[in-house]
């Protein structure tokens, strides 16, 4: 009887463990590279019943293809300075505050390049997405009288900027009562 009782139990093993092998790996076709959320960095995957868990850090200067940016993107504007009738306008530097929307400060100079006393305004500004959005600053606009050969620094900022607006060419925009100056803009990589 005993023959026959453990004959009988390493059958049932055999199929048990038959039918075990049988069940899928939830993790066998799960990859978890490095990779970024915003302007987090999610990095050291492991797979844990069909899905991923990583380590997070977050990124100052945001995150590009699961690494952390090391310094900040650089806006790089063409045609920088230009110049409408008597006045120049030239961007000094510009900054770029990233996350989950970015926010760009720009420090410009404006020239008065002629002889005579003139009254100059800047009505508005705006970034203009190669997709045809637009950013724009909220309320701002500067007027002053510049005599001839006067020059003027202003700062402007446009914040919520969707941080895809990083990987499109760009236009900005400063409208002005002395013609619109329009600056191709690209990220440099």
């Amino acid at each position: 009887m005993n023959r026959k009782i453990a004959a009988l139990l390493v059958m049932i093993s055999v199929l048990f463990i038959s039918g075990c092998l049988g069940i899928t790996d939830k993790c066998k076709d799960v990859s978890c590279e490095d990779r970024c959320s915003g302007s987090t960095r999610l990095y050291d995957g492991s797979c844990s019943d069909g899905g991923c868990r990583y380590l997070v850090e977050g990124c100052r200067f945001g995150c590009s293809e699961g690494t952390c940016q090391s310094q900040p993107p650089h806006l790089e504007l063409q045609d920088n300075p230009q110049k409408r009738g008597d006045f120049t306008l030239e961007f000094l530097s510009i900054d770029i505050e990233t996350g989950e929307r970015d926010r760009y400060d720009f420090y410009l100079k404006i020239e008065n390049t002629g002889s005579s006393d003139s009254m100059f305004s800047v009505m508005s500004t705006s970034i203009v997405a190669e997709t045809g959005i637009m950013h724009s600053t909220e309320g701002f606009s500067w007027s002053d009288l510049m005599e001839g050969g006067e020059n003027r620094n202003i700062t402007f900022s446009i914040r919520n900027v969707p941080n895809s607006l990083r990987e499109q060419n760009t236009t900005l925009v400063i409208r002005t009562d002395h013609g619109h100056y329009y600056y191709k803009a690209s990220f440099e990589s």
